[in-house]
């Protein structure tokens, strides 16, 4: 609901729900939203805003992993990758900081070979790595694979300068989001 918020022309209404969904002992979901919020932010600031929203993704970053450790502590077999692999590989892609967000991206690829990450996150990555053949390929992948993911595919903003490709609109079309 908070990227619908937020591409409706109002982010900082979504930050400000998101925010007071954590606070209100909101779990690992809220913040990784709220970390995916921040992100794009820091993506699309300059000046000041930019330092902003770096050190607020970083912050709940941090308090993301925290929350995933004691939720999956005691865990015979937590997951092979966490929603904080993903949302690190965003802030580091729009940071600035190439060769990490590649490390998490190549680390994310091998999970994907072996089915445990989506192809839908990979494509949200490539999208903000600047990488948009590869997005594109991807989101068809994960319309192929019909990936639960892809409700958020007219909603996430890593997805805003790809809405106007044909081939973005034929794999809305294919999963009924046309």
């Amino acid at each position: 609901w908070a990227d619908c918020v937020f591409l409706s022309g109002k982010p900082l209404i979504a930050i400000q729900q998101l925010e007071t969904a954590v606070a209100l002992g909101g779990a690992a979901p809220s913040r990784y939203s709220l970390v995916r919020m921040y992100v794009y932010l820091l993506r699309t600031s300059s000046g000041t805003q930019k330092d902003l929203y770096s050190h607020k993704a970083t912050k709940e970053l941090a308090n993301l992993r925290k929350a995933e450790s004691a939720r999956w502590s005691g865990i015979d077999r937590p997951p092979i990758l966490r929603s904080s692999d993903h949302a690190d590989a965003l802030f580091k892609a729009v940071s600035g900081d190439r060769s990490g967000a590649d490390a998490v991206r190549s680390a994310l690829q091998r999970a994907n070979s072996d089915g445990h990450v989506s192809a839908f996150e990979l494509a949200e990555l490539a999208a903000a790595m600047g990488d948009e053949a590869e997005a594109l390929q991807l989101l068809e992948t994960a319309a192929e694979k019909r990936e639960w993911q892809l409700i958020r595919l007219n909603s996430s903003p890593f997805f805003k300068d790809l809405r106007a490709t044909p081939q973005f609109r034929t794999v809305a079309g294919k999963v009924g989001l046309a």
